[in-house]
């Protein structure tokens, strides 16, 4: 498939669809090309950060995702990423305030939800395994 290398929404659809084929370094690759031609677009961030999470890269996710929420403070689904970046780098409070967020935007998000209660154990107890569901 060849690209309009102009044309933002192309490699943006380009990411998500390597994303849904878990071939993420590619959607990591082509998320970054849409975002350098609309580095405005909060969704793009966000799901770049999605892919960084899903490579397990979660400084560069946490990034993405503080990005995407300088552009839309209000996405639940950012927020529950944050807060997923941040418990994977052990830092349990920012975590616990991010899904505590992202439930007050989305009442609705259970993975926020289970999240949040999961990064509520790891610091009253530093028990249970701390990967995030999103």
């Amino acid at each position: 498939m060849k690209l309009d290398p102009s044309q933002g929404e192309e490699h943006a659809a380009l990411g998500l669809s390597y994303h849904a084929l878990a071939e993420y370094e590619l959607a990591v690759t082509a998320l970054e090309k849409a975002i350098a031609i609309a580095p405005m677009a909060a969704h793009l961030h966000s799901w770049l950060g999605d892919a960084y999470l899903a490579r397990s890269l979660n400084r560069d996710a946490e990034k993405a995702c503080r990005a995407a929420l300088a552009l839309d403070p209000n996405c639940a689904t950012t927020l529950n990423n944050l807060g997923c970046s941040l418990l994977r780098q052990h830092k349990q409070r920012p975590a616990a305030l991010a899904f505590k967020a992202a439930m007050l935007v989305d009442p609705s998000l259970q993975c926020a939800q289970q999240n949040a209660h999961r990064s509520l154990r790891e610091m009253l107890g530093g028990w249970g395994h701390s990967a995030c569901s999103g």
